[in-house]
């Protein structure tokens, strides 16, 4: 989609694993309340980590990103 510019249903791009999920228009504002109202539900510092663990792994390899993630959710678990 990046390099063709081409467009893809939203069925397709859910079994390419692009969207978590996909709704029709009159039940998106519904999903996005649901959704939200989940996130607000969680401990602040614990959404916080999850943030940051993932920024800073953007700039890893994937079996860093791996370690350092596993050595992240070992620490907040104890």
């Amino acid at each position: 989609m990046l390099l063709t510019g081409d467009f893809i249903s939203s069925q397709q791009a859910a079994e390419e694993g692009l969207v978590n999920r996909a709704v029709p228009a009159d039940q998106l504002d519904a999903e996005i309340k649901r959704l939200t109202d989940s996130i607000c539900a969680k401990s602040m510092p614990a959404i916080r980590a999850g943030k940051t663990m993932y920024y800073r792994q953007l700039e890893m390899g994937i079996k860093e990103a791996y370690q350092y993630a596993g050595g992240v959710i070992t620490e907040s678990v104890v």
